[in-house]
């Protein structure tokens, strides 16, 4: 990019104009001419705008390539109406068959039920929404890296993410959209190793919660 567009761009997004100096950048003398204190301070001024456009453009690399990651996204469609998807998703006997290999409590909104990862630990959540037939939401705190022992502690009192299933119907069955969001409030040294887990761990329950359907 020309030095003039990038000072384009500084001065676009910062509302300033550095090479501006109370108006006497530009002042000239009698003859039309600069003087040399003037002609100085605007060679200074230019020196001062090149070294913030670069500060900013460095910046701005920075942002870009600190961005985090903050969420996991999956999608499947089930041969099954909504209504008998969202009872996969909230009735523990069903949930048992695909998800973990128990549930502990009832699943409506409000609720703080535990499920049982078997050797991966034990989890209690915390219901978000539970609005038949087409949303279910929770909160948890992952596994995995991060608890690996599991959590049955409050989870609104612990870093957490916000877990989504969205309920569509769609031509032959119903679309289901799965989301795991918040994992970039993670403590930092967890966040890398739980998206990777997670994505591939929701990757293997989505399917199971397809064949578990598709196959009744």
């Amino acid at each position: 990019m020309k030095a003039s567009s990038i000072a384009t761009s500084y001065f676009d997004c910062c509302g300033m104009t550095v090479m501006a100096s109370q108006g006497i950048a530009r002042q000239r003398d009698h003859d039309g001419h600069r003087s040399p204190a003037q002609s100085a301070l605007e060679k200074s001024n230019k020196k001062v705008a090149y070294r913030r456009i670069l500060l900013y453009s460095a910046t701005q690399r920075l942002h870009m390539n600190s961005a985090i990651q903050d969420s996991i996204e999956k999608e499947i469609v089930v041969r099954a109406s909504r209504e008998r998807v969202f009872a996969a998703l909230t009735t523990p006997d069903q949930l048992a068959k695909w998800f973990p290999v128990g549930v502990d409590g009832k699943v409506d909104t409000g609720e703080r039920p535990v499920f049982d990862f078997g050797e991966y630990g034990k989890f209690k959540i915390f219901v978000v929404a539970a609005n038949p037939f087409d949303y279910f939401a929770y909160r948890c705190v992952p596994g995995s890296v991060y608890c690996p022992q599991g959590f049955l502690g409050d989870v609104l009192e612990q870093p957490n993410t916000l877990v989504e299933f969205t309920l569509e119907t769609v031509e032959g069955g119903t679309r289901v959209h799965v989301k795991e969001s918040g994992i970039a409030s993670l403590p930092a040294e967890v966040i890398k190793q739980t998206l990777e887990g997670n994505d591939a761990g929701w990757t293997f329950m989505i399917g199971r919660l397809e064949e578990y359907l598709n196959n009744e």
